[in-house]
C-alpha cells in the first residue's frame, strides 16, 4: 500500500498504482481488518473507485478487472 501511495504521489494518473491501492484495500475489506460498519463501507467505496479509475485509465489491465469483477459479484 506504501508503495502506491509513493507512485500516486509521483503520478495521481498511475493506472497500476490505483490497481495496486485498490486491490489491497478491497483484500483488506474481504479480510475484514476494519470492525467499525462505516469504515468498512468507505473501504469499499474507495477500493471499487481506484479499480474503476485504474480501468478507464488503462483498459488493458486484467487482473483490476477481474478483481473489481469479485468485488461486483
Amino acid at each position: 500500500m506504501g508503495h502506491a501511495e509513493v507512485a500516486l504521489g509521483l503520478d495521481p494518473r498511475s493506472a497500476r498504482a490505483l490497481e495496486i491501492r485498490g486491490t489491497a484495500t478491497y483484500w483488506g475489506w474481504l479480510l475484514g481488518l476494519e470492525e467499525d460498519p462505516r469504515a468498512r463501507s468507505d473501504q469499499l467505496a474507495r477500493a471499487r473507485t481506484d479499480l474503476e479509475d485504474a480501468i478507464q485509465l488503462d483498459p488493458t489491465l486484467a487482473s483490476a478487472h477481474s478483481t473489481l469483477s469479485h468485488l461486483y459479484y
